[in-house]
């Protein structure tokens, strides 16, 4: 993800990558590769890891709150009426 940065009078721009779509990038590759394994996947478990990967990144503000797993969710079209590696019952 890219958002426009500009000062005041928009005469000058630049783009900046946001902390999140670095660990959006990762966690997805994490994602799809324990979904891949059938390892259960709940929206608690990718919190804990989008902190740890906020973490190993260096970005310490990072929270991986309630309010970002649902914009995650949204952006990468996740959906929890079936966890990932769960069967149907």
């Amino acid at each position: 993800m890219w958002v426009l940065n500009s000062n005041e009078n928009l005469k000058n721009f630049k783009l900046c990558k946001t902390e999140t779509s670095e660990i959006d990038g990762v966690l997805m590759k994490w994602f799809r590769s324990a979904c891949a394994k059938n390892i259960p996947v709940s929206g608690v478990l990718l919190q804990e890891k989008a902190r740890e990967v906020g973490e190993s990144l260096g970005l310490e503000t990072f929270k991986a709150s309630n309010g970002w797993l649902e914009k995650f969710r949204t952006r990468h079209n996740i959906s929890f009426k079936q966890i990932c590696g769960e069967e149907n019952l």
